[in-house]
């Protein structure tokens, strides 16, 4: 049997743990409970903070959380740009990685897997 917390509720845990261990892909996850409970709009200055602080930089995961928030806010413009950033950085990895299929496919484990898994699972609630 599995439980469900209300997005609200999430949005909470994530920032309590922002405070207990701060990081960047902390914030970013709080970014997206943000953008499932509120909408795409309270969560992108979240991620314009984390932008101008250059944190996960060369990483595709704040890319691709923007480029999905500013499509959801209709700035398709904006958002292709940020998802073809998101795209060089995930080969980038690979070239650096070597030509094996786990460098081809990144695998996520950890908080950058609730950032992709809360994406991919997400029927545009709270922005619908």
């Amino acid at each position: 049997m599995s439980t469900v917390l209300p997005l609200g509720r999430v949005v909470l845990i994530y920032e309590a743990f922002g405070r207990l261990a701060p990081s960047p892909v902390v914030d970013l996850n709080r970014a997206v409970a943000d953008s499932m409970a509120q909408g795409p709009a309270a969560a992108l200055p979240i991620v314009d903070e984390l932008v101008a602080a250059e944190a996960l930089s060369n990483s595709p995961l704040l890319p691709s959380v923007r480029g999905v928030l500013l499509t959801r806010l209709g700035r398709t413009g904006e958002a292709r740009a940020e998802l073809e950033l998101a795209v060089r950085a995930v080969r980038q990895r690979a070239r650096a990685g070597g030509a094996g299929a786990q460098a081809r496919r990144p695998r996520l484990t950890g908080p950058e897997a609730a950032i992709t898994v809360g994406f991919s699972n997400t029927a545009t609630r709270a922005d619908a």
